[in-house]
């Protein structure tokens, strides 16, 4: 059970120099950036569909493990994404390369309104979420943690 989730938390470290090479092109913001990265995840069926968000090492762990750990962590990062519906971004705060999202949005699964904190960082590899944080109601939920 330790494995599965460490594999889980291996793919939702979702920051990719792949996937930001990719998509530079297409997202000129990090509210643009932002919300295709969320759309990508809730719409996700394989760990092809998020391989290209991930780092380098998240990868190889990612690698490592089973078929099945891979298809539940797949599984579990698309429901956690699907059941935030509307995102919108209402503000972008850029310092230097990092840019800090406030997001609204709601949770599907008891239609709770919801705000978020996202930070999204633009280097030389491309555009990466850093980190994610949700609340609704009462409850937190974070989706990505700053390393």
């Amino acid at each position: 059970m330790i494995r599965k989730l460490a594999v889980v938390m291996a793919v939702v470290g979702l920051a990719s120099t792949a996937y930001a090479q990719k998509a530079a092109p297409t997202a000129k913001t990090a509210s643009e950036y932002y919300v295709k990265y969320h759309d990508a995840m809730a719409s996700a069926k394989t760990v092809d569909d998020i391989r290209p968000f991930m780092d380098a090492d998240s990868q190889k762990e990612m690698d490592a493990a089973s078929k099945e750990e891979k298809e539940m962590g797949v599984k579990m990062i698309s429901s956690m994404y699907a059941d935030i519906t509307g995102i919108k971004v209402v503000k972008e705060t850029a310092k230097g390369n990092s840019y800090m999202l406030d997001v609204t949005a709601t949770q599907a699964s008891d239609k709770t309104a919801g705000t978020g904190t996202v930070e999204v960082v633009k280097d030389g590899a491309g555009w990466r979420v850093d980190s994610e944080t949700w609340k609704f109601g009462s409850s937190t939920m974070t989706l990505k943690k700053k390393k």
